[in-house]
């Protein structure tokens, strides 16, 4: 398998979302803003939450004044790496507030779940509201990790797509 089809569905993936960017930049938006709404969105995207995530971008995005279209980039992009994380942030948060490993299993919630729906549901609540704590003490480093080496990119493809408006 060449490196070429080995990455395939990820160049795929990020196909539509490139293309979104490179069209704003050719629209004039500034490389700046485009970073900073992709981040926000981005580092949004990746709350351990099982609703919502784009209604908080927009309610965001218009609360900031940044590009609505950006954000939603940003949230859509990191979808994958909201599931991904789900579980690890739950893990975290049950390590942090020394939950027990017993009592927030897998197994116990299915349980639950099977016998006493609300028991789960106030067991999962818990869990979120913790998973929650842990990514908002790791937001800030997402957001500086997403909006730093993306404004470098960004401004390298405003510099390309002048450079090619001013070729003859």
């Amino acid at each position: 398998m060449s490196i070429k089809t080995a990455f395939k569905p990820l160049t795929d993936l990020l196909r539509k979302p490139v293309s979104v960017l490179k069209q704003l930049l050719g629209q004039g938006c500034s490389p700046g803003c485009l970073a900073l709404g992709v981040a926000v969105g981005a580092t949004i995207g990746l709350a351990p939450l099982v609703w919502g995530t784009s209604l908080l971008c927009a309610a965001l995005a218009w609360r900031l004044k940044l590009n609505q279209l950006a954000v939603q980039v940003g949230n859509y992009a990191c979808y994958p790496l909201q599931i991904a994380l789900f579980v690890p942030f739950l893990l975290a948060g049950q390590k942090l507030f020394l939950l027990s490993a017993q009592a927030s299993s897998l197994e116990a919630w299915r349980v639950a779940l099977v016998t006493d729906p609300l028991l789960f549901l106030r067991n999962f609540w818990l869990a979120n509201l913790y998973a929650l704590v842990i990514w908002l003490l790791l937001a800030p480093l997402f957001f500086y990790g997403f909006f730093l080496p993306l404004r470098a990119l960004l401004l390298r493809w405003k510099s390309t797509f002048i450079s090619l408006q001013n070729t003859p």
